[in-house]
């Protein structure tokens, strides 16, 4: 009888698989659209946030030559010292998104929170966009004033 009931459940486990392998056409191998949409939203928040690292990164180049270049007694001195705050403030919301990875060169400074990473996990693929959109919003305000300071003291 156990004899019985091991084989039977042998020959169904097979004849299963075998209807699983030979019913799935080349659809099977292709992502679904769902799964082609998240992968594309995930991407999609990816490259806001490495075009507001990239941003970030020329911004803060052009910060340091103005320091460079404006006298500390010049009253645009201390609007490049708020700026260089804000900066500083705004660096701290990048935050790694899930699935990269923490890409920080040895010394380098680290600037997000791994904490508030985890914390990004429960959201939606199109909540993490609109986060990365409103961060790189907040860049462009910055540099903004910044071209504008500039521009002015001209």
């Amino acid at each position: 009888m156990k004899f019985n009931t091991l084989s039977t459940l042998f020959v169904s486990s097979l004849i299963i698989l075998a209807s699983v392998f030979t019913s799935c056409s080349e659809s099977c191998d292709a992502p679904n659209h769902d799964e082609t949409s998240e992968i594309s939203e995930t991407s999609q928040a990816i490259a806001i946030h490495n075009a507001s690292s990239e941003r970030a990164n020329e911004f803060r180049k052009s910060l340091v030559h103005q320091f460079q270049i404006t006298e500390h007694t010049d009253s645009n001195f201390i609007k490049l010292v708020a700026l260089d705050s804000r900066y500083k403030e705004w660096k701290k919301t990048m935050v790694k998104l899930p699935g990269t990875e923490c890409n920080h060169a040895p010394g380098e400074e680290h600037h997000h929170d791994h904490e508030a990473e985890a914390l990004l996990e429960d959201l939606s693929e199109a909540e993490l966009i609109t986060l990365q959109e409103a961060i790189s919003s907040s860049l462009d305000e910055i540099i903004a004033d910044f071209d504008k300071l500039v521009s002015e003291s001209k």
